[in-house]
């Protein structure tokens, strides 16, 4: 993989990381690999199914968020 595509790869992980319910980093998912168009890059979506073990919350890896913004949304730390 490329330098690139591993620093994107990365953030991406970071900024789609914790239930935006709950906050919650624990979730049970499926396992497809979604490719990501590295010269359209911002269009790129985990579509994998999540499920929150905390609080059930379902949805894609995509509508994870950060924890950053969940403090922000919330006011509080995880």
């Amino acid at each position: 993989m490329s330098k690139v595509y591993d620093e994107f790869m990365k953030q991406y992980d970071i900024d789609h990381c914790v239930c935006p319910k709950c906050g919650c980093k624990y979730y049970s998912t499926t396992l497809e690999d979604y490719i990501v168009d590295m010269n359209n890059k911002e269009t790129y979506k985990d579509k994998n199914r999540i499920e929150c073990v905390k609080c059930d919350f379902k949805g894609i890896a995509h509508d994870l968020i950060s924890e950053e913004q969940f403090k922000n949304k919330n006011g509080k730390s995880l």
